[in-house]
C-alpha cells in the first residue's frame, strides 16, 4: 500500500485583505462652484396638450371661433395628425411651386383637359365593351355615369352654401379681432413682436420674391414648432444662458453710463460754479 503525501492545512491561513477603493478627496476648484452658481437654472417647460380636432368636437367652433381656429392651426403645425399635416403641407407647396411656372388659367385648363380626356377614354371604352362583349346595338349602349347624369339632386346644396358662408364670416371676424388687438396694443409684447415681424417682411420683400417668402414661411411654420418641441430643453437652456449674459452685459453698460453721466454732471456743475465766482 502506497503512502499518500499529506497536504498542508490551509484553514489557519488568513485571507488577504480586500483592496479598499480609492476615494478622491481632492476638493473641487472654486471656479467650478462659481461657474455653477452663475449658470441660470432652467426649468424645462412642458407644452400643454394640443387640442384634438375631429368630428366629435367641431361644434365648439360656434362657441368660440377664435379658440377653435388657434387649436386647429396648432394641431397642424405640431403634426398632431401626421397624415393631415403632411397633406396640407404637400398641397400648399405644390400649389406654390406650380404657380411659379404656370398661371392659374393654365392649371385650370390643364386640369379640365386631363380629367375630361381620361373620362372620354373610359366612357367610350365602356361602350365598346358593351357592343363587343354584350352584343348591344348602338341605341342600347349606356353611359357608365348615367345615374349621375339623370339625377336631379343639386351639386351645391343651398344649406351647405349658407353654412359655408357663415363659417367664412366667423373666420374673417376672428382674424379681424386678432389684428385689432395687435393694432390697438392690447398686449404690448405681442404687438412689439408683430411690428418686428412686419418690418422684417417689409424689408425682405424689397429683395426677395413674394413666392419665395411664402415658401420659407410655410416650411418654417411646419418644421420649426415641431423641432422646438422635440429639443425644447436644450433650446431653453441655451436661450436662458445667453439671456443671462445679455442682462449682465446690459447691467454693466448701464452702470458705466450712469457713472459717466455723474462725472459729466459734476464737471458741468464745477465749471458753472467757477464762472459764477468769476462773474461776482
Amino acid at each position: 500500500m502506497t503512502d499518500i503525501a499529506k497536504q498542508p492545512d490551509l484553514s489557519n491561513i488568513a485571507p488577504p485583505p480586500a483592496a479598499t477603493p480609492k476615494v478622491d478627496d481632492t476638493p473641487k476648484p472654486a471656479e467650478d462652484k462659481a461657474k455653477s452658481s452663475q449658470e441660470p437654472q432652467v426649468v424645462p417647460q412642458v407644452l400643454p396638450p394640443l387640442p384634438h380636432v375631429n368630428l366629435s368636437n367641431t361644434h365648439k367652433f360656434d362657441d368660440d371661433p377664435t379658440l377653435y381656429i388657434k387649436g386647429w392651426i396648432l394641431s397642424l403645425l405640431y403634426w398632431e395628425k401626421p397624415v393631415r399635416s403632411g397633406g396640407f403641407f404637400a398641397v400648399l407647396m405644390g400649389v406654390l411651386i406650380l404657380t411659379q411656372y404656370y398661371s392659374l388659367l393654365q392649371m385650370a385648363a390643364a386640369f379640365f383637359t386631363v380629367v375630361t380626356g381620361l373620362n372620354w377614354v373610359y366612357v367610350n371604352t365602356h361602350k365598346q365593351g358593351q357592343r363587343v362583349f354584350g352584343g348591344k346595338s348602338s341605341d342600347a349602349l349606356s353611359n357608365p355615369h348615367h345615374q349621375r347624369l339623370e339625377s336631379k339632386a343639386t351639386y351645391i346644396p343651398k344649406d351647405r352654401v349658407l353654412r359655408t358662408g357663415e363659417l367664412t364670416v366667423d373666420v374673417v371676424e376672428a382674424v379681424v379681432q386678432q389684428l385689432t388687438k395687435l393694432v390697438l396694443i392690447q398686449d404690448s409684447l405681442q404687438s412689439a413682436w408683430a411690428v418686428g415681424i412686419a418690418y422684417l417682411v417689409w424689408t425682405l420683400a424689397a429683395y426677395i420674391s413674394t413666392k419665395y417668402l411664402v415658401g420659407l414661411f410655410i416650411v418654417g411654420a411646419f418644421s420649426l414648432p415641431k423641432l422646438y418641441q422635440q429639443n425644447q430643453e436644450v433650446i431653453d437652456k441655451q436661450v436662458a444662458h445667453y439671456a443671462h449674459h445679455g442682462r449682465q452685459l446690459a447691467s454693466d453698460c448701464s452702470a458705466k453710463a450712469s457713472a459717466k453721466a455723474k462725472e459729466v454732471y459734476g464737471l458741468a456743475v464745477a465749471t458753472l460754479t467757477k464762472k459764477t465766482k468769476k462773474a461776482d
